[in-house]
């Protein structure tokens, strides 16, 4: 211990001596020298650490042996004193006495040592620490000796270049010809090794960044452990731990990492490209004798020998110092390589640890009480908090800052303040103008967009005026120098209440008698009463209770600790959820309304759990203060505020664009009503009108490509059907626009959501693992190396030590990264060194099992990964619940809304016809639905393993009793896919003929003539016979039979059938009717008029038009429609007839009538 701390009093030296004569090489070698130096003093700090884990290992494990050792030897002791057995043999008592003795005596050999060995651990107990610390001196004493000779070796390395540099200039000026582009090549190279931007020139900097991330890197990892152990300490324990939120805002961007990190390795690419091509040109090149020879035949043929000799020497040279150059310059490229690839090696993990603690820290934030629960001794806190805020000595002072702050710069302020006198005088003629607006938009004659967007801008003025007024205080507060603290408490309290004032201030502007609300928005008069009325008195409460809460906790690092400030809130919350209660009563608030105009029963039904819902948000938010996460609680607050602003924003957006629709709406439907008037009083002026001779003008007709006259209807504009599908899609806007939002705003509260997999509902149908790990330790994450470079880093922390997790053997390197490069290399020659020698594990502990049976054994990696659990066979947490719920409730959503939204989006910019959209609809619901049930049942762990005997049942149950309920489903499917029925079509199955409205899981829905719905299942149109009139081509025959009487005029009858179908407008004219002669019936001359038309639901229409034609015509035309009609020829009568009129009548009694009757 002696010798230690007097090698710890000496300094250790980190000066350098470079000899006269050393060339680079020379100094290479000693920089060298010098990384061997500090890796081996690396080395000997981890076996070091790893003595230490050893002898606190073995330490804890002496007492339980030396227990055991002494029960043994009570034992043996007892067994000596005992008295032998009567019928034992003496030589065998002998014998077993000896054997005992002996175990006796080796018993109390180990005890001693133990002793011994209990007592050398106690008597070096501060050694160790001291050793460590001293290895801890050396390691940095002998980085400053390596950073003086990588120093001076750079320095002399730049220096030859620049001497070199020099020397080949001079060269080049005298140079003959035939050597002059070699050296031309040599002094570029030169001169790219000494230019700015070369890599020789940029290792300094290289250098400086290597420390830099090296440095940032040991400082997070240590303090990344000792906040894991706060963290870990905090959640068992509920005590607040306000220095999380300190570290999460000192943490470095994971983004500007990141960004720089790209760069890093883009400028390694690039230097990699660079080398790369530099050893392709020296591989080119070809051996210097070939290349000298070539040259001097080029260029020095025709000298003499003496010259030829020296040109050939000199030639030599200068080929030799070519490739020289080149080897250096990609020497150093690879040294700059080498250097930003172990910077690379500093920076990802550096990254993944950061990203690690970030998200570490915002999931436990929120779960860590930021002070007590509230109880009646807060009482004594509050009023000493009362008692500082009301003093005057603060108030004074901040008074005279903002006095000195007038004195120094007058002109912003006095500027400012009349810049706001002149906005505020400016508010009476912005309202007299809002009532000329609001007459103005209550006629149609006047009524203009421009108007309300005029109205809008007014609004949103006056609106914007108090608030710009408390943010100037704001930033007038923070204005001095070095502002006092009360001065920071009323800036942050004046920014907090500018944007609460904007919310009221926004409403209250709004809904003034001549605002928007009552006259753009066409609200509901009461609604707005009661809104006015309610906002007078919540802000006469909430602001001055904000104004304390902001000045009580201005200072986010200690945000959650002031008990004025939590009363405060508390208070707030309260006033909120009555106001709340007040303007959204199903039966008189705001709500009725909306269930009314929704006209949805499913809102209706559900009303009165959308009132206490937002009724108990603020409540539950005052009870959570309360319960001590008041630092939660604001922060979820916060959050709501951004919100109602966004809920407000849409609110005003949904108003603007709905006025605009109406009065679009409204022009083009008084658009509509101008051209039918026009129309009406161009035909009056055409149906008076006369020629000279007094005759009415005939209207000119209009062509045909028949070449006669056409007549058609102008298709009219659904004013109805423009209002509702524009309507859709605003609401589908909005609803995009709330929901990006509600992500922007709430994102970054989503990894607290995380700490909900602690609350475990049920176990999972599987493998269920042994324990959780809370927080992985640095070395899971960064690699064992560099947390054990970090204890180097902080020799503080060795004696005492921090509690690091280190393993026993070597860790695999961490995710992402191979073995090469989890290896700590701090220089780039330097090789990896080796690892440290495991630890034995202790006597009668297999290194499989269970962990923690020893509390010195290190807790390491293995058990990480044994304790870790299995997302795909832990526990259900209260997370998969709720995110369970959530995919059901999204799926619903979907589910009912896919139709429209795929309409509006998609399909109706598709060249689709309307029954490919409804089996394209009806698919995409299908397909939702099952991935739906799939998601929701993984969430909450039943996948496919667990439900399989369900799936057996079920295939069972098929077989027997839904086979013809599958049949269906089925058919329904391969109706949608292959479409032999469509939405619309006309069909005949089972003799019965309709229209197809509906085609369900199960069922398809016909509507017969009569209006009567039929349920068909699926199944009946794949295996039965049907007859779909509008498959593929809609037009359809119609063939009516016309006999007419024998000795008619046939060919008159035939012309006259064929122009009545020809002028019918429904009837086709491609295909052509005809008419037949189809025979010679018994009473008449069969025609058959053929004709066809466009659609069957036509059918009913043409066959009564053209009967009534027929007849008509042929009544003009004088042909006769035969009926039938009896000849009867009288051969023989075998009487005298008489007449029935020249006979009296005969009498006939009752018993004749009856006979006749029988007869």
């Amino acid at each position: 211990r002696e010798q230690a701390q007097r090698d710890l009093a000496q300094p250790i030296p980190t000066q350098i001596t470079i000899p006269d004569d050393a060339t680079i090489e020379t100094l290479r070698q000693l920089r060298d020298q010098a990384e061997a130096d500090l890796n081996a003093a690396r080395q000997r700090l981890i076996d070091l650490e790893a003595e230490r884990d050893l002898r606190v290992q073995r330490r804890a494990e002496i007492p339980a042996q030396l227990a055991q050792a002494r029960s043994e030897l009570e034992d043996v002791e007892q067994q000596l004193a005992a008295a032998p057995l009567p019928e034992q043999l003496p030589e065998i008592t002998e014998s077993i006495r000896t054997e005992r003795r002996a175990h006796q005596i080796k018993l109390n050999r180990r005890i001693e040592a133990l002793v011994r060995e209990l007592a050398n651990y106690d008597a070096r107990t501060d050694v160790l620490p001291l050793r460590l610390e001293r290895a801890a001196r050396r390691i940095t004493a002998r980085e400053t000796i390596l950073q003086h000779w990588r120093s001076a070796v750079e320095q002399r390395a730049t220096a030859d270049v620049e001497r070199q540099a020099e020397e080949t200039r001079r060269a080049l000026a005298d140079a003959h010809p035939s050597v002059r582009s070699v050296v031309e090549e040599n002094l570029r190279l030169i001169e790219k090794r000494t230019a700015e931007d070369s890599p020789l020139a940029r290792l300094p900097e290289y250098r400086r960044f290597q420390g830099l991330a090296r440095s940032a890197l040991l400082d997070l990892i240590s303090q990344y452990e000792r906040d894991r152990q706060r963290i870990e300490t905090a959640t068992r324990t509920g005590l607040t731990d306000a220095r999380l939120r300190t570290q999460r805002a000192e943490l470095v961007s994971v983004r500007r990492l990141t960004d720089g990190h790209r760069r890093l390795r883009s400028e390694r690419a690039i230097l990699e490209r660079e080398r790369v091509d530099l050893e392709y040109e020296l591989r080119a090149l070809p051996p210097i004798e070939q290349q000298r020879t070539a040259i001097l035949d080029l260029h020095a043929a025709d000298v003499d020998d003496e010259t030829r000799e020296m040109l050939a020497v000199e030639l030599e040279e200068q080929l030799a110092e070519l490739r020289e150059n080149y080897l250096s310059l990609i020497r150093e490229y690879r040294e700059a390589e080498l250097l930003l690839e172990q910077i690379d090696r500093y920076v990802s993990p550096l990254i993944t640890l950061t990203r690690e603690y970030q998200k570490i820290i915002d999931e436990r934030i929120l779960w860590i009480r930021s002070t007590d629960p509230l109880t009646a001794n807060d009482r004594h806190r509050l009023a000493a908090e009362l008692r500082i805020l009301i003093s005057l000595s603060g108030w004074m002072q901040v008074l005279e800052e903002q006095y000195r702050a007038f004195r120094k710069s007058p002109v912003i302020p006095i500027a400012v303040v009349l810049g706001l006198i002149v906005w505020y005088l400016r508010r009476v003629k912005r309202t007299k103008r809002m009532r000329e607006l609001a007459d103005l938009v209550g006629s149609f004659r006047t009524d203009s967009y421009q108007h309300t967007a005029e109205a809008c801008a007014y609004t949103l003025t006056n609106a914007f005026f108090w608030p710009v007024v408390l943010w100037y205080l704001a930033w007038q507060f923070q204005a001095p120098l070095q502002p006092s603290e009360r001065s920071l408490q009323l800036s942050a309290a004046f920014e907090r209440l500018g944007w609460v004032t904007l919310l009221f201030t926004f409403l209250f502007e709004m809904t003034r008698r001549s605002g928007l609300a009552r006259n753009h928005f066409r609200w509901h008069e009461d609604t707005r009463i009661m809104l006015r009325r309610n906002l007078r008195w919540l802000v006469s409460i909430v602001v001055p209770l904000s104004a304390i809460l902001a000045i009580a906790e201005w200072d986010p690092i200690r945000a959650g600790s002031s008990s004025l400030g939590r009363v405060s809130f508390i208070a707030i919350m309260l006033v909120l959820s009555v106001f709340i209660l007040l303007i959204l009563r199903p039966s008189k608030g705001l709500l009725r309304h909306v269930i009314e105009e929704a006209s949805s029963p499913w809102l209706e039904r559900t009303r009165y759990i959308w009132f206490w819902g937002f009724a108990l948000v603020p409540l539950a938010l005052g009870v959570l203060a309360a319960s001590g996460y008041f630092y939660t609680a604001m922060q979820l607050d916060n959050k709501l505020l951004i919100t109602y602003g966004i809920i407000l924003f849409l609110i005003l957006s949904n108003g603007l664009v709905l006025r605009w629709l109406f009065i679009l709406r409204r022009n083009m439907a008084v658009e509509e009503a101008r051209k039918r008037r026009e129309e009406a009083q161009k035909k009056a002026q055409a149906a008076n009108a006369t020629n000279e001779d007094g005759t009415p003008i005939a209207a000119p007709p209009v062509a045909s490509t028949e070449g006669g006259p056409l007549t058609f209807e102008e298709p009219k504009l659904d004013l109805n059907a423009i209002s509702e599908q524009a309507r859709k899609l605003l609401r589908t806007a909005i609803a995009s626009v709330f929901i990006i939002g509600l992500w922007i705003t709430w994102s970054n509260m989503l990894p607290a959501l995380s700490m909900l997999d602690r609350f475990e509902v049920w176990p999972n149908f599987g493998n269920i693992r042994e324990a959780d790990v809370a927080v992985r330790p640095a070395d899971h994450i960064v690699g064992r190396e560099l947390v054990r470079e970090s204890l180097g880093s902080h020799t503080t922390d060795l004696g005492a030590g921090i509690g690091l997790n280190i393993g026993n053997g070597p860790l695999p390197p961490p995710n992402g990264f191979s073995a090469a490069e989890s290896v700590d290399r701090d220089t780039v020659n330097a090789e990896a060194a080796p690892p440290a020698a495991p630890v034995i594990p202790p006597a009668g502990q297999a290194p499989g099992t269970r962990p923690f049976t020893n509390a010195s054994r290190p807790f390491d990696r293995s058990d990480a990964e044994r304790l870790a659990p299995d997302p795909q066979t832990g526990h259900i947490s209260l997370t998969n619940v709720l995110l369970c719920a959530l995919i059901i409730i999204v799926i619903i959503v979907i589910g009912r809304n896919i139709p429209g939204l795929l309409e509006i989006t998609i399909l109706s910019r598709l060249p689709l016809e309307p029954s490919g959209r409804y089996a394209i609809v009806t698919l995409t619901r299908y397909v939702i639905i099952i991935l739906g049930t799939i998601m929701a049942f993984g969430a909450i762990g039943i996948g496919w393993s667990e439900v399989q005997w369900l799936v057996a049942a079920i295939t069972l149950g098929i077989g027997f009793g839904l086979q013809e309920i599958v049949a269906n489903f089925i058919s329904g499917i391969i109706i949608l896919f292959e479409q032999p029925i469509r939405v619309g079509d006309t069909v005949t199955v089972n003799n019965t003929s309709g229209t197809v409205t509906k085609i369900r899981m199960r069922a398809t829905t016909i509507v017969d003539w009569d209006r009567k719905e039929i349920i068909i299942p699926n199944k009946t149109f794949i295996t039965g016979d049907v007859i779909n009139w509008t498959l593929n081509d809609p037009v359809l025959r119609v063939v009516i039979p016309v006999g007419i009487a024998y000795g008619s005029d046939t060919v008159k009858a035939e012309q006259t059938l064929l122009r009545l179908a020809t002028d019918h407008p429904i009837v086709l004219k491609d295909p052509a009717p005809s008419v037949v002669f189809s025979e010679f019936g018994d009473s008449s001359l069969n025609f058959n008029l053929r004709m066809f038309i466009p659609h069957i639901s036509e059918l009913i229409k043409v066959r009564h038009e053209m009967h009534r034609a027929i007849d008509l015509a042929f009544r003009e035309a004088g042909i006769e429609i035969a009926f039938p009609q009896r000849d009867i020829h009288v051969r023989t009568i075998h009487s005298a007839l008489s007449l029935a009129q020249d006979q009296p009548p005969k009498k006939v009694s009752a018993d004749d009538r009856d006979d006749k009757r029988a007869e």
